[in-house]
């Protein structure tokens, strides 16, 4: 039941951060501040539903003062968190042998191909077979035809030298946990989409024409296959990479609108947070003796089995019965409730 809150905190999270990207600077040609941003993104909604703040709040009560508690009612176990968690590693399975099966493929084209090492430390992959240009890790797979375009090879040298098969693994991994989650589908498909946007920028600043380099564009975008992990020469959409190239620079004004990850950061720590009340019971020689739960009477907790806890460390096991003589002994100092245990605390 915990993963399952965890997942829904985390979708949420990664919904709202996206969202608000997507209205703020989708837009705009900061394209590696944009790149920071996604994965910033993924990574705050694995991270951020475990950062919970705790505020302590201590009420001063009269000490031993006798709060009854009700016995807990006994629900039925539901059905439905089981249900939940099986379809939830089904949909994780089935995504992470979907990532596995296209590296497989990938790593297969890379050794059925003629290899030559670079002296930028990549490895060109060619293989006639290979419709579709991409890049993978250190690997360029490409044909002999392509082979002989330095603009194609420019531009997947540019994936590997901004090391673009590292974001797109590592969103792969966060798709696997979030799978049902839209929002990292569509994250996913913005990434590839500024990883497209990057390198054709750095093809343009390399000296290429660029209406040549457009029309490149339109030739090899009906083709070949694609790989779901592997950066492809025409993975993205055509209109969007054009568009983005004719486009004038954002202004340096626009990088201010980033700070919208504050407010969300803040939010985001304020509806998780927590308050954690302490019980301060007052002797009469005024000093204060701290315990962390008012006086419980034994029978009105109903529990398996106590733990007796002393300065933060549990002692041992203790039965009702011997809860009750404890009790009576006026040593009792606090009770803590965690079905089927409950933790007490005595005084020294």
């Amino acid at each position: 039941m915990e993963l399952l809150v965890y997942e829904g905190k985390a979708a949420l999270v990664l919904a709202a951060f996206w969202l608000c990207w997507r209205l703020l600077l989708q837009k705009d040609t900061f394209h590696r501040l944009n790149r920071a941003v996604l994965l910033g993104t993924a990574a705050a909604a694995l991270v951020l539903p475990l950062c919970v703040i705790t505020i302590d709040k201590t009420i001063e009560v009269q000490p031993m003062e006798s709060v009854p508690m009700p016995a807990p009612a006994v629900a039925p176990d539901a059905w439905w968190p089981p249900v939940l968690l099986a379809l939830y590693f089904a949909g994780a399975a089935f995504v992470l042998v979907r990532l596995l099966l296209s590296m497989l493929r990938i790593r297969r084209l890379v050794r059925g191909s003629e290899q030559r090492p670079q002296d930028d430390g990549t490895i060109l992959c060619i293989n006639d077979s290979v419709h579709a240009p991409f890049s993978w890790m250190k690997w360029i797979v490409l044909s002999r035809e392509d082979l002989a375009s330095p603009v194609i090879l420019s531009h997947e040298k540019a994936h590997v030298a901004l090391r673009h098969s590292q974001d797109l693994l590592f969103i792969d991994l966060v798709t696997v946990i979030q799978w049902f989650n839209p929002a990292i589908w569509l994250l996913r498909q913005d990434l590839r989409a500024l990883h497209e946007y990057e390198a054709d920028a750095q093809v343009l600043d390399g000296g290429a024409d660029a209406r040549e380099y457009q029309y490149l564009l339109v030739r090899k975008a009906v083709a070949g296959e694609r790989f779901s992990v592997a950066n492809s020469f025409s993975h993205s959409t055509l209109k969007g990479r054009i568009t983005m190239m004719c486009k004038r620079p954002s202004r340096r004004a626009g990088v201010w609108k980033t700070l919208f990850i504050l407010p969300l950061l803040a939010l985001t720590l304020t509806l998780s947070a927590r308050t954690r009340y302490t019980y301060v019971g007052k002797s009469q020689d005024s000093s204060y003796l701290p315990f962390t739960a008012v006086y419980v009477h034994a029978d009105a907790v109903q529990a398996e089995y106590y733990v007796v806890k002393e300065d933060s460390r549990i002692l041992y096991p203790l039965s009702k019965k011997d809860m009750a003589e404890l009790a009576q002994s006026g040593k009792l100092m606090s009770v803590e409730v965690h079905v089927p245990m409950i933790i007490i605390s005595t005084k020294p």
